[in-house]
C-alpha cells in the first residue's frame, strides 16, 4: 500500500531527519524519524549498520536526507511508522513527565512556555501546553502527519507491525537484535482502574513506584478526549486513510 502525503494551506509541518537506512542489497531505503514512533530501534540500526556511535557522529552524513528526493536520486523504498494518537501521546507524557527518560530537553520547553514546574505537570495541564501551538511543542509531541515528506510512501507502517515489517523488508538476521522489542517503549504494567488525566506527574511517580501501573485508558475522559481529537486531528484523518485503503 503506498501513501503519499498531501497538506492543506493550514496544516502544520516540521522540519525532521530523513535517513537512508544502510541495506546490503543496495537499496536506497529511505525512513522518516518519527518519536515515539519505534525511533529508537531505526536509530539503533542505522548505527549498528553504518559502524557509528550516535546520530551526531559526523560519519551520519551519508545517510542523512537533508531535502526531498527528486527523480534522479528517489529511493527504492520510503517507510514511516505510524500509531494511535492518544497512545502516542499518553507514551510521550509518561516517559518524559513521569518516567523522565531523556526529559531535559521537554522540561526546558515545558517550563519556558508554561511558568510552570514540570513535576507538577498533569495530563491534562500538558494538553493545555500542546494547545498553544506546534511552534511550542517539545518535537516528541509533534503530530506524524507533519513529519512527512509530499513523496509517495511505499510503506506506512503501523507500529505493532513494526517488527514484521521490517523483518521483511531488510531480512530477519539484519533485524531481529533492533526491531524485535521495541527499544524505549513505556511499559504500563497492570492498569489502574482509576481516572488519572488531573494527577500531578509526581503523584503519578509514587504510583509507579508503589507498583500501581497505569495504562492510555486512565487518560481518556469527557474532557481528554475531544481535546486530542482536535490536537492530532491530521493524525487521525491520515490513519483513517490508511485504514480504508488496506
Amino acid at each position: 500500500m503506498s501513501y503519499t502525503p498531501a497538506f492543506s494551506a493550514d496544516e502544520p509541518r516540521v522540519k525532521t531527519h530523513q535517513y537512508l537506512l544502510p541495506d546490503a542489497g543496495g537499496r536506497r531505503i529511505l525512513y522518516t524519524y518519527i518519536r515515539k514512533n519505534g525511533c529508537s530501534a531505526f536509530k539503533n540500526y542505522i548505527l549498528a549498520n553504518a559502524g557509528l556511535k550516535s546520530l551526531s557522529d559526523p560519519g551520519i552524513s551519508k545517510y542523512r536526507v537533508k531535502r526531498t528526493p527528486g527523480e534522479a536520486d528517489a529511493p527504492d523504498l520510503s517507510i514511516f511508522v505510524y500509531r494511535d494518537p492518544l497512545k502516542r501521546l499518553v507514551s510521550a507524557y509518561v516517559n518524559k513527565f513521569v518516567v523522565q527518560a531523556g526529559a531535559k530537553d521537554v522540561f526546558a520547553v515545558y517550563t519556558k512556555h508554561t511558568g510552570r514546574d514540570p513535576q507538577e505537570a498533569s495530563f491534562l495541564d500538558v494538553l493545555t501546553y500542546l494547545e498553544l501551538g506546534i511552534e511550542k511543542m517539545d518535537p516528541h509531541f509533534w503530530p506524524q502527519k507533519a513529519h512527512l515528506l509530499t513523496i509517495p510512501y511505499t510503506h506506512p507502517i503501523p507500529l505493532e507491525d513494526m517488527s514484521a515489517e521490517m523483518s521483511r523488508i531488510l531480512g530477519q538476521q539484519n533485524t531481529i537484535d533492533m526491531f524485535q522489542q521495541k527499544a524505549n517503549s513505556t511499559q504500563y504494567g497492570s492498569a489502574e482502574t482509576s481516572a488519572l488525566a488531573d494527577l500531578p506527574a509526581r503523584e503519578l511517580r509514587r504510583l509507579r513506584d508503589e507498583g500501581r501501573f497505569f495504562s492510555p485508558e486512565n487518560f481518556v475522559t469527557d474532557e481528554t478526549r475531544p481535546r486530542v481529537d482536535a490536537l492530532y486531528r491530521q493524525d487521525y484523518d491520515l490513519i483513517d486513510r490508511l485504514t480504508r485503503s488496506a
